[in-house]
């Protein structure tokens, strides 16, 4: 594993701190203590990171911001997003619209998921997640994105949640083998993800790697549908694919009904599913071949 720079996590450090308050501004003094750097490193710092245009300091009150060599950067770095959410946009608020729910299009970014669209109304008392949320890629979220990957990169997936996953791996790749032969993640509600939505509408991510680690705790995956059964869903969430066959965005739909039938189960995944696939058709994307099972 390549050695840390301390330097690097300082730059990371502020540069995350100010994204997560994008409408505030910060002196020198404040930055050294939300951040924890000393004043002597920090001066320079953020001196060189002005210089260069990635912050604005306001030569009055002393304060600094986000510079706007970070919308280059971010426009740069989101030019495919961007090209596969126009085609995705529409379709999007009309199946919020159709189904009175909210559509989250995500798309993964390292080890985490950030979300970048949201479409449909909020409700009052309800989950307030946003564009730029971002929740850690570790089990059990995720499968949506991890289960077209290799085997290295499902080990790599199931390692990072610990010793908990480790002693029911079973469990996580028949999860994996079920959104493969399916086509899309359904999630069962409770008080964990209460609390995921809960931290993820506060914006610190702390609570919201905390609040995915105790997912680990409660039922959460619903491998089969059964008939006649009813179900309390958290969400259901499938993939767009790219060109390349790899999934480059999504679809996740929340702020279902509290109680669904079997029936009422397989209707959303078929409405759900051919949204994504003509996104996936509208920006050439290629669905990949049934792959075989991820069980040991």
């Amino acid at each position: 594993m390549p050695r840390s720079s301390p330097g690097v996590a300082r730059v990371v450090g502020v540069l995350d701190f100010l994204a997560e308050h994008p409408d505030e501004v910060f002196n020198l003094s404040e930055l050294c203590r939300r951040v924890d750097l000393n004043k002597a490193t920090a001066h320079s710092l953020l001196g060189e990171l002005t210089d260069a245009g990635y912050l604005v300091r306001d030569p009055v009150d002393k304060t600094y911001g986000l510079g706007p060599r970070l919308l280059a950067v971010g426009l740069a770095a989101g030019h495919s997003e961007r090209l596969v959410l126009s085609r995705a946009r529409r379709h999007l608020r009309r199946l919020a619209s159709d189904l009175d729910v909210r559509c989250v299009a995500s798309t993964r970014r390292g080890d985490d998921i950030v979300i970048l669209e949201v479409a449909g109304r909020d409700r009052p008392f309800g989950m307030s997640i946003q564009p730029g949320h971002r929740v850690p890629l570790v089990p059990p979220v995720g499968t949506v994105f991890i289960a077209w990957n290799s085997e290295t990169e499902i080990e790599r997936w199931l390692g990072r949640g610990g010793d908990e996953v480790a002693t029911n791996e079973t469990t996580y790749r028949a999860a994996l083998e079920a959104v493969r032969r399916r086509g899309c993640s359904l999630s069962v509600d409770g008080p964990a993800r209460a609390r995921l939505e809960e931290a993820l509408t506060l914006g610190e991510q702390g609570p919201v790697a905390e609040a995915v680690h105790d997912l680990v705790r409660q039922r959460y995956f619903l491998l089969d549908v059964e008939e006649g059964a009813e179900y309390e869903l958290s969400f259901v969430a499938a993939p767009i694919f790219g060109p390349d066959g790899r999934v480059v965005l999504a679809v996740t739909v929340y702020d279902l009904p509290p109680t669904s039938s079997a029936a009422d189960v397989e209707d959303l995944i078929t409405k759900v599913l051919s949204v994504t696939a003509a996104i996936t058709a509208a920006i050439g994307g290629v669905v990949p071949e049934p792959a075989p099972e991820v069980l040991k």
